[in-house]
Order: C-alpha cells, then structure tokens, then sequence
C-alpha cells in the first residue's frame, strides 16, 4: 500500500529511474486556465424612486402640484430638486411635485 502511494508520487513528479533527482528534468508547468469571460452588464433592479430623465428647474415649474392627491400606492417618491420633492408616476416617470416639508 506504501509502494503504490510512493509510485503515485514518482509518476505525479516525472520520476526517472537512474538519473539522479537533482538532474532530472522537471515536468513543464500546467498551462494557465483561460480567463473567465467577464460577466454581461446588468441594469440594477427598479426600485421606484429613480427617473429616466434629468429634470431641469424649468420641468420643476411647469409641473403639478401632488400635495393633496391620494396616490393610493400608485406614486413613488423621487429626486429633490429645489424647494421640492418630484414624485414618480407607474412608468417611472415624473409625474407631479410637493413641496418639501420646513423641520
């Protein structure tokens, strides 16, 4: 059972019988496993409060006024801009603004 651990090792090693083990020639290195191709780019999830456009001051202006409407879970809170708070409609556009609450 030891001779067949220690000619697993000489085989794994190259072993030569009759040459002296400094003077044998070492196998050649394995080649070097092909990199990984690199993963494909993925869009982080949705999470609702992101808008698909930069909204400018002048978008700010022109929108309406969200403060007294019941959304029912239908607007998600967006970026602040200014003096307010622009909430994203289903699509995930802006959809109207409230004005940001004085602490």
């Amino acid at each position: 059972m030891i001779n067949e651990e220690i000619n697993k090792i000489k085989y794994m090693f190259g072993y030569q019988p009759g040459v002296v083990i400094s003077e044998q020639a070492t196998p050649p290195p394995a080649p070097a496993p092909a990199p990984a191709p690199a993963p494909a780019p993925t869009t982080p999830p949705s999470t609702g409060d992101t808008t698909t456009k930069k909204i400018t001051e002048k978008d700010v202006e022109n929108m309406r006024d969200c403060s007294n409407f019941k959304s029912s879970g239908k607007l998600t809170k967006g970026e602040e801009i200014g003096d307010f708070i622009i909430f994203n409609g289903p699509d995930s556009k802006p959809a109207c603004k409230k004005p940001k609450e004085e602490k």
